[in-house]
């Protein structure tokens, strides 16, 4: 087992066991929320509300453009097969806000349109340019369990780790973030993968995963280990 400065063994078990989320709980919250927005959505229907007056009218307005907006999205979305929890990630933008938007129960922010309409296209841009982002994904996990095999770590606690958001104080996190960007780097320097098709599999700009390749190139420099461990892994990749 290679032992290095960039991937290091697990110090404690017992915290590697903490925290475990499994990838289908991720699918169940995201689909739970979205059946909580369009519950409330149809009991204020149902229970009907107070007429408005002309004061509102340029509110009802913004809804109904952000509304329209949100429509676009879905129906671009649900066209390229792109889940919600997928886009949502990539966005940075919360399932719930999403389902909100989706039913229309509120004025959308611009700045949230603009999230959404930005992944989305990244996400697209991937789908297109050759790499299917389901195929990225499932190579990223591949290399990610023998990586986690290789240094000790438990394969299933470091997929199931969320990264939409940042959790650096988290030695189980961190971790399971430095084992993504090797496998990014496998990828793209191993493979040849588009970087475009691996940021839009993850959910990242394609100047993240360059930076990312400049990072693991300049630790292999720095340790001969983890230099080791790469190319061994590389050549293992191209068979």
């Amino acid at each position: 087992m290679h032992q290095t400065s960039y991937l290091l063994p697990p110090s404690d078990r017992a915290h590697a066991a903490r925290g475990f989320i499994a990838p289908r709980q991720l699918d169940i919250e995201g689909d739970t929320a979205l059946a909580s927005a369009a519950l409330r959505s149809s009991t204020n229907s149902a229970s009907g509300a107070a007429p408005r007056s002309s004061t509102d009218s340029k509110g009802d307005a913004a809804l109904r453009s952000s509304t329209a907006s949100i429509k676009r999205i879905e129906a671009r979305r649900r066209k390229l097969n792109i889940t919600i929890r997928e886009l949502c990630t990539a966005a940075g933008v919360r399932v719930e806000t999403y389902a909100d938007a989706r039913a229309g129960r509120y004025k959308t922010q611009a700045s949230t349109l603009e999230k959404l309409a930005d992944a989305l296209g990244r996400l697209a841009a991937g789908r297109e340019d050759g790499e299917p982002i389901t195929l990225c994904l499932a190579m990223i996990r591949l290399i990610v369990r023998q990586l986690a095999e290789r240094t000790g770590w438990d394969a299933a606690l470091m997929l199931s780790q969320d990264f939409s958001e940042e959790r650096t104080q988290d030695p189980v996190w961190k971790q399971a973030a430095r084992l993504r960007r090797c496998a990014l780097y496998l990828l793209a320097e191993g493979l040849g993968l588009k970087k475009a098709a691996l940021a839009a599999a993850i959910g990242v700009s394609r100047q993240a995963v360059q930076k990312t390749v400049a990072e693991i190139e300049a630790e292999r420099e720095r340790s001969p280990d983890f230099d080791a461990l790469m190319q061994t892994m590389m050549d293992t990749l191209k068979g």
